[in-house]
């Protein structure tokens, strides 16, 4: 018999086949099965937002959020996972890079030495005498007052 894999600690929940040895718990089972883990772990891992997983996975977010309380493990392995899209999004254009693309050379130029690269030419406003006033008529006021009148 093959050695039982570990679980993780936000993996752990009701083991329906020991049901029969352990007391049953009262109430509604939880919708937080083994399955609906690795559905939101397969959300999070392509960026979704917490409003965006449990639409998808059809549970509300209260349930979410009490899971996550539960176990801290896994509300840090989902901020986790919604860093990955960024991960392969950098490893593509490194890889793009490696392979001699001079485009994805040149928009990482432009982004990480912006002072030698830059397209953008950045200017510094010294003006700090605002006049936040803007000059109104007397009709203009006159008739904004009639309107709030009514």
């Amino acid at each position: 018999m093959p050695p039982k894999k570990q679980e993780h600690e936000y993996h752990k929940i009701w083991n329906y086949d020991k049901q029969c040895e352990e007391p049953q718990k009262m109430g509604r089972h939880s919708k937080m099965t083994k399955h609906m883990i690795e559905k939101l772990e397969k959300c999070f891992s392509n960026s979704f937002t917490d409003d965006e997983a449990v639409l998808y996975c059809n549970i509300d977010k209260e349930t979410l959020y009490t899971y996550c309380d539960k176990y801290p493990a896994f509300s840090i392995k989902k901020e986790e996972l919604k860093k990955k899209p960024n991960l392969k999004a950098k490893q593509n254009i490194i890889s793009g890079i490696n392979s001699g693309d001079k485009t994805d050379s040149k928009w990482w130029l432009e982004r990480k030495a912006k002072d030698e690269f830059s397209t953008k030419q950045e200017t510094e406003n010294k003006n700090t005498n605002y006049n936040h006033e803007l000059p109104v008529s007397k009709e203009t006021l006159q008739e904004v007052n009639d309107l709030l009148e009514k």
